[in-house]
């Protein structure tokens, strides 16, 4: 039983991995790359939410099946090994951490009410990979590449459009408090 679990176990961290990769594919607010797809952002939105929590819940087990595994065997001395080459499992256990960060945060409660925790415990994403590439080494790493450099591209976009001054030209609060702000546009500019 405990090498079906095993295998179980390997193929959860897989499905993981290719949800965390489609994680990359950029989904926020005015990204180039969704505007070019005729993509609306709240539909993105919806299934960036859901590879999230896919692939968190997907993370969890795997890693609560290893340790059924150990434990069984008596070999919980596994979950501090750290080693150069091969998997290493305390650097699984630390990107595991920062994405339960990431996981947390995301509680509808902490996003709307504290959203600027939400916001920068996000930026955990850049250790979440740092270790998960320590984890298991640098050969699969080559399956967030695609969505790594869609979402490099994005932001260098979002960066070269955030640098042109805008004018603001009317702001109002509607009825059902929402703040409305009106942007000048130059001639010849599309959205």
């Amino acid at each position: 039983w405990q090498l079906e679990l095993w295998k179980v176990s390997v193929w959860l961290a897989f499905v993981g991995v290719l949800c965390t990769a489609l994680l990359f594919i950029p989904v926020f607010r005015g990204s180039a790359i969704l505007i070019v797809a005729g993509l609306p952002f709240e539909e993105s939105i919806r299934y960036h939410i859901w590879l999230g929590h896919t692939a968190m819940a997907v993370f969890t087990i795997h890693g609560l099946f290893y340790v059924i595994i150990w434990a069984s065997n008596n070999n919980l001395h596994e979950m501090l090994v750290w080693t150069r080459v091969g998997t290493s499992n305390v650097a699984g256990e630390l990107s595991w951490l920062c994405g339960l960060g990431l996981w947390v945060t995301t509680l509808p409660y902490i996003r709307r009410e504290m959203f600027e925790l939400f916001f920068y415990t996000h930026q955990l994403y850049v250790l979440f990979v740092f270790l998960y590439v320590l984890h298991v080494g640098a050969s699969h790493f080559y399956m967030f590449l695609p969505g790594l450099y869609l979402f490099m591209v994005d932001r260098f976009l979002c960066f070269l459009q955030s640098r042109q001054p805008v004018r603001l030209l009317c702001t109002r609060i509607l009825p059902c408090h929402v703040v409305e702000l009106t942007f000048s546009k130059r001639l010849g500019e599309i959205y």
